[in-house]
Formats: C-alpha cells, structure tokens, sequence
C-alpha cells in the first residue's frame, strides 16, 4: 500500500475545514461574549442608575436603584427561614469532592421568583426576574439553625433532590430591601401590574442579561469583568487555533 505524501486527500481537507470553521465560529462567540461584558462592566460601574421616571420615558438599557415592593402576584416563601421574598434563593451545600472538609460546594440551588416593584421617590417599574443574573447576599446556615416547617415546604415545593446536606444558603430579596437593577425597559401595553393601587407602565426585563444586586454595582461589575477576562482569553484561544486550521488548507 502506498501512503501519499502529499498532504492529507479530499476527505481530509473537507474534515479538516468543517473542523477549522466550527473552532473559529466557537471563538468569535466567545470574543463577542467578551464585548458585551465589557459594555455591561463599563455601563454598571461607570454610570450612575437612572431615575426611574427617566428610565421609563427613554426606555431602552436602563439601570435603577431603589426599594423593592410587592406586585401583583405578591410574595414566595422564604426556603429555610419564616420569611417572604420576591425572590428566593435555596441552595444545599456539601464538602467538596476533593475532600477538603473546610469547603463547603452548592449541590442542589433553586430559585423562586415573582414579578416585582422598584420605587425610587421619581416613579416605579415593575421588574420580571425570570432568568435573571442574580446577586443576592445570604448566611450559611447549619442544618440546626434551619425553620423546620419552612424546609419541608421547599421540599414539596421544589422537588429538589438533597441528601443530608452538611448546610444551606438563602439568599433573598425581600419587600422593604434596597436593590439595583439593570435591564431593558420596556412598556408593559397596558398591563395592570400593579405593586399597590396605580398601574405600573413600564417594566425591567431581559431574561439572563437582566441583573438583580443587593451586593452593589461594585460587585456586579466585578463578575461581569472576570467573565469578560474569561471570554478574551479562551475565546482568542479558539479564534487563533481556527485560523491555523483553516490556514493548513491554503
């Protein structure tokens, strides 16, 4: 049998070029993920939150900072405590696969969620959480100092799938709590979404572009730039190493 020494045949080069492509494509959705969390980082930090009557007329990107308040569809409960929230974080955390007993990993975190109102003294708008990025803060809590009562109920609630975890986290936006917000304002056509007597004509949405801090602006843009880093390098990683195999065809 004689082998070429040609290079590799027909069939090679096309495996090669769809290979090349698919690796290129891979790397510019990377870099483009890389811009836009730079554009995020540079209009979180950078820029002060709007007035929300000023979000609501310009409409478009906008970032509010208020306090939040219950709509229409009210409140969920809390997972682990006797509390309501308008968003509610569970998670379930173990020792880490590694078996270092000092860090603790999320096994099982689901979220729960209901339209809500930011107020900012200029006006309200109404935000829906579905999907959002979510920077919510919570306490670690041992499986002691969890609301029994409260728990069971996430349990049927949720479905979720624990073992004896060795603790829990909740994390809460509760009605009353100061929140930021960044999303796109949108009107709602004329929806009664009400978070008390009067309608509410504009709301903040955007599934996972959508952000919703107690942490801060600082903090959000402080995640959104380390993904941005992340994005760069392995998205310049893949673009380059697609340009090489497509380059080996010419």
């Amino acid at each position: 049998m004689v082998l070429s020494a040609n290079g590799p045949g027909l069939g090679g080069q096309l495996v090669l070029g769809v290979v090349g492509a698919i690796v290129l494509l891979i790397g510019l959705i990377m870099l483009r993920g890389a811009w836009r969390n730079l554009g995020l980082v540079r209009r979180i930090v950078g820029d002060d939150a709007d007035p929300i009557d000023i979000a609501a007329v310009s409409g478009g990107p906008s970032a509010v900072e208020g306090t939040a308040r219950r709509a229409a569809d009210g409140t969920v409960p809390a997972p682990f405590s006797d509390e309501d929230a308008v968003i509610a974080v569970g998670e379930t955390l173990n020792p880490s696969p590694s078996g270092e007993t000092q860090s603790l990993t999320t096994d099982e975190r689901v979220v729960e969620s209901v339209p809500f109102v930011v107020e900012d003294g200029t006006g309200s708008i109404l935000v829906e959480p579905t999907d959002a990025t979510l920077h919510l803060e919570g306490p670690k809590l041992d499986p002691a100092d969890v609301d029994d009562p409260a728990r069971d109920a996430w349990l049927g609630r949720t479905e979720a799938d624990i073992d004896s975890p060795t603790a829990y986290r909740q994390r809460l936006l509760t009605p009353g709590e100061d929140v930021y917000v960044f999303g796109e304002a949108v009107a709602t056509d004329g929806m009664a979404a009400t978070g008390g007597e009067r309608a509410i004509d504009w709301r903040l949405t955007g599934g996972d572009d959508l952000m919703v801090s107690t942490e801060g602006r600082g903090l959000m843009g402080g995640s959104n730039l380390l993904a941005a880093i992340v994005f760069l390098v392995f998205g310049g990683m893949f673009t380059l190493m697609g340009i090489i195999f497509l380059s080996g065809l010419l």
